[in-house]
């Protein structure tokens, strides 16, 4: 079995703040997990909401 971690920040929404200040810093930042007999499963397993902006995946075993 494999698991993907996805760092995600939530509800990411720069409509209102110019380019050169845009930053995910100022969102809230979870870790979100997803399993599956494959890589690609396990990504797709990651409830990803909809507004959020995803920072990194990682996966285990390696």
């Amino acid at each position: 079995m494999i698991t993907a971690y996805a760092r995600v920040a939530l509800a990411v929404d720069f409509t209102d703040i110019p380019a050169r200040d845009r930053t995910v810093d100022s969102f809230e930042h979870v870790t979100l997990s997803g399993e599956g007999t494959t890589w690609e499963e396990a990504q797709a397993a990651c409830p990803i909401p909809e507004d959020a902006q995803v920072l990194f995946w990682a996966r285990w075993p390696l």
